[in-house]
């Protein structure tokens, strides 16, 4: 957690020139200690990291060792709203843009294009998932 949170701030201290607003940012980190044969396994964003394995038979078979962090999910959806964020497509904002004030409508959750979330505080699209 505490590499993410001084990469970010690093990022934004030093990456002069570069504008961000409507980019993402996804990572998987793997620390794996041989010694006892564990590991420690951080996400943020809607990476994915998955354990492989080959049987003796030579089946393979995978596990997921992370949740994705997607508006897809229900608690990603409130977690982002909570916070001001809004899901929705873009033909959903671009639907909804001329009215008032956007935040009055209902939001649901279409499949009409990827969700991505957007600002409350102006036309700002965020990460596409």
């Amino acid at each position: 957690q505490n590499a993410h949170k001084a990469t970010h701030k690093n990022l934004i201290e030093k990456a002069v020139g570069i504008d961000a607003t409507s980019s993402g940012t996804a990572a998987t980190t793997i620390l794996f200690f041989e010694d006892d044969e564990r590991c420690i396994v951080s996400n943020i964003g809607d990476s994915v990291c998955l354990w492989g394995s080959r049987a003796a038979d030579g089946t393979c078979s995978t596990k997921s060792l992370c949740t994705s962090q997607t508006p897809s999910r229900e608690e990603e959806r409130k977690r982002i709203e909570n916070a001001g964020g809004i899901v929705m497509t873009t033909d959903e904002y671009n639907e909804h843009d001329s009215m008032k004030n956007p935040l009055q409508h209902e939001q649901s959750c279409k499949t009409d294009g990827p969700l991505r979330i957007w600002s409350e505080n102006g036309h700002y699209p965020g990460c596409s998932f």
